[in-house]
């Protein structure tokens, strides 16, 4: 079973399950979860604590991957967003 079961997205899911390093791939991740972040801002369900631990890891996500071009941290920031 995967830890992301709770990721709708197929695509997203497999590369948070697989750590997809592909440039295709992180670019969509970002995105995906870049839009889910932002719905959480605004859901009445999402603790402020949560909203800052994601936000904070989607930062980190970007960063590692548009700053440092670095796969493997942008992989690492993105499941971590997911997992919170």
């Amino acid at each position: 079973m995967s830890k992301y079961s709770h990721v709708v997205d197929d695509r997203l899911r497999t590369i948070l399950d697989q750590g997809s390093q592909d440039p295709a791939d992180l670019d969509y991740a970002i995105q995906e979860t870049a839009e889910a972040v932002s719905g959480d801002e605004d859901d009445e369900d999402v603790s402020y604590e949560t909203f800052n631990q994601r936000q904070d890891a989607l930062e980190t996500a970007e960063a590692a991957w548009h700053d440092d071009s670095d796969a493997a941290a942008t992989v690492a920031a993105l499941q971590r967003c997911w997992s919170v």
